[in-house]
């Protein structure tokens, strides 16, 4: 039978524990990067960068322009922009744990988070996944072997053997 290839994903701004493997069939075509609809921050004309809404687009390539609502200005202050004065709404500066998570409650570091217990195993494309239950912050997840801690392998299958 054929299969699928398999594609590596990581969701930008979100911990690698997110990554998944897919099947080419599940990912999305590349939609181009300010479609007409998305909300995006643009630079008004004094050069600040506002919450806003393209309402169409015109011309290719660097020759780009898009109109522009600035969310909570009325249409009057609305604007014809070129594509660099676009931005995806929040890459000006990267926001915090807290508003991210809406907590640091099991935040041991950068990029490292406290897993409560296992409470499944499974074999995915030749590996072993565990799913992890986290607390009250998130839904458990399926984790790589690699990324669980040896003390919570130990306590979900006391008579594993170690790998060397």
């Amino acid at each position: 039978e054929g299969t699928s290839r398999l594609h590596h994903v990581h969701f930008l701004g979100w911990h690698r524990r997110f990554d998944e493997w897919l099947p080419e069939d599940r990912l999305k075509k590349k939609e181009p990067l300010f479609a007409v609809g998305a909300e995006v921050e643009a630079k008004d004309r004094d050069g600040r960068w506002l919450k806003a809404r393209i309402l169409s687009a015109h011309g290719s390539g660097a020759g780009r322009r898009f109109q522009v609502h600035f969310c909570g200005w009325a249409a009057r202050f609305d604007e014809e922009v070129g594509e660099e004065s676009l931005r995806v709404v929040g890459s000006g500066s990267p926001p915090t744990v807290e508003e991210v998570w809406g907590s640091t409650q099991g935040l041991l570091e950068e990029d490292t988070w406290a897993a409560q217990r296992i409470l499944r195993k499974r074999r995915r494309a030749g590996a072993t996944q565990y799913l992890v239950h986290w607390g009250g912050l998130w839904e458990p997840s399926w984790e790589p072997e690699d990324h669980i801690s040896e003390d919570l392998l130990d306590e979900f299958e006391p008579m594993r053997v170690r790998g060397g």
